[in-house]
């Protein structure tokens, strides 16, 4: 059976040039992968992503592949699959062969894993992942338990290459791997893409992305691009939200966050370090 593609009901013309491409949309979990995904479906035209468990979910790196090259049978080109997945050089040289863009979105960790929280509590109660980490009685423990390591039951998908049981940073080190491999105009922050950071920020990006597919936007084509990518009312869009996590970090989430390398993962994205409270 072929997967579903998803999307909006309005018919969008691709980007010249756009139709024929095949694009990964990488991300850390809760780093908006969402986001960047509708951003490439904008710029490849309407139903151009699939929501793919066989992909999303993949058995090692064979697996992974496996999968991809499903999907390129079944779709040919003009697609793009989304996930989380880690950097190795099989999949590396797997993606370049079959003809893949690949691009990586990143958010503030802290931010990260103050939306991490928010979804095991409010939208997924009944995950394992969910149920165990709400048996700490304070959002305050559940929170640090999030910087610290949950137990490796897989919140989310089950996604290779993430062990949930790891410290926050280092969870995530082979999906981080990406950023030292890609052109950086394809590594995007959640923030500018949002918006949050200002419109020459998002300009920017999109212009990068655009720039990573192989593609021209002009300026009215970036305007158009900006003005769609921010849906609040897509399937997995709900918050639309940066920032924040200064509200929830005690100085012990801050002291701890920094311990396990949240920092210095975040500097390599621009972040500001994180200090006491004032």
């Amino acid at each position: 059976m072929h997967p579903s593609a998803v999307g909006p009901s309005t018919t969008i013309a691709p980007i010249p040039g756009a139709r024929d491409l095949r694009v990964l949309v990488n991300s850390w979990p809760k780093a908006g992968t969402h986001l960047l995904l509708e951003l490439v479906r904008q710029i490849l035209g309407d139903g151009a992503w699939m929501q793919d468990r066989d992909v999303k979910s993949p058995g090692g790196d064979a697996g992974f592949l496996l999968g991809v090259d499903e999907r390129c049978d079944a779709h040919g080109s003009g697609f793009a699959v989304k996930g989380h997945f880690p950097w190795s050089p099989s999949i590396e040289a797997g993606l370049r062969d079959r003809g893949f863009r690949v691009c990586l979105i990143v958010r503030d960790l802290r931010d990260v894993a103050c939306s991490t929280l928010r979804w095991l509590r409010d939208l997924s109660p009944d995950w394992p992942a969910s149920r165990t980490l709400l048996q700490l009685p304070t959002d305050g423990q559940r929170l640090m338990r999030i910087i610290e390591g949950l137990t490796n039951e897989h919140p989310f998908d089950r996604d290779s290459g993430i062990d949930w049981s790891l410290p926050l940073p280092t969870r995530y080190a082979r999906l981080t791997e990406w950023a030292t491999r890609l052109d950086p105009r394809a590594i995007v922050r959640y923030e500018d893409l949002l918006g949050a950071s200002g419109e020459p920020a998002q300009r920017a990006v999109i212009e990068n992305v655009c720039a990573t597919l192989g593609v021209h936007a002009d300026a009215g084509t970036t305007s158009r691009l900006a003005g769609a990518v921010f849906n609040p009312r897509a399937v997995t869009f709900h918050t639309g939200s940066s920032g924040g996590w200064e509200r929830e970090f005690t100085d012990e989430h801050r002291r701890r966050f920094v311990e396990v390398g949240g920092d210095a993962v975040n500097a390599l994205f621009r972040y500001p370090p994180t200090e006491p409270h004032p």
